[in-house]
């Protein structure tokens, strides 16, 4: 008798295990698995073009569920597998499908880069606004220094970059500290900390968890 597919979902939220640091780089062919949702919005969203094959996936290995046996094929993960996933968890980039004859656990998931941002195009430089034009640390002119719109064309595109492929930061501060960093390291003028705060809750929530 032919096994009834479940079609239920459950979508997990419990952290990445420490094992699956897949190590991308930015320009990655693949992105992580919950890199692509966040692109997306929700898993819902990400689920259809997954199932049709607009979107591809991959897994870093197989194991049948719950024995924990290896399972030995290529990465591909068959569009058809989606509307069969019992349960899929993005933050660690796992997912549980029923097959045929046993259940299977795919992990180290990762999508392609390419077709995700095709369908979700990366956030565009935002106008710039008066509190982004933080100044230079030196003067340029008699008439005063170079405004220097730091989020537009450094902060923004550096972190959305980050957090797409790394997940978001686990706290407002380590955001915060992180621009801090990234500005420094730049050699830019840093605003002052309530000020990167205010940006980060303001523009761009989805760096944050749980925001």
């Amino acid at each position: 008798m032919a096994r009834v597919k479940k079609k239920h979902i459950r979508c997990e939220a419990a952290p990445p295990p420490a094992d699956l640091d897949l190590g991308l780089t930015m320009g990655s062919v693949w992105i992580p698995f919950r890199g692509a949702v966040m692109r997306a919005g929700t898993l819902e969203a990400l689920l259809p073009p997954l199932s049709d094959g607009r979107v591809q996936a991959r897994a870093g290995a197989f194991y049948t569920w719950p024995s924990g046996g290896a399972v030995k094929r290529t990465d591909h993960i068959d569009r058809s597998w989606w509307t069969t996933a019992q349960r899929i968890e993005p933050v660690s980039n796992r997912a549980y499908f029923i097959m045929e004859d046993f259940d299977m656990l795919a992990v180290g998931i990762e999508v392609e880069r390419a077709a995700v941002e095709a369908l979700w195009p990366p956030l565009a430089a935002e106008p710039v606004a008066s509190d982004d034009l933080i100044p230079e640390p030196a003067a340029t002119s008699k008439g005063g220094t170079k405004p220097l719109p730091i989020w537009g064309e450094i902060v923004y595109p550096h972190f959305d970059e980050e957090v797409t492929l790394k997940g978001p930061f686990p706290s407002l501060g380590s955001a915060r500290d992180a621009v801090i960093a990234l500005l420094k390291d730049r050699k830019k003028a840093v605003p002052h900390d309530r000020t990167i705060e205010k940006r980060i809750r303001k523009h761009r929530p989805a760096w944050i968890t749980g925001a």
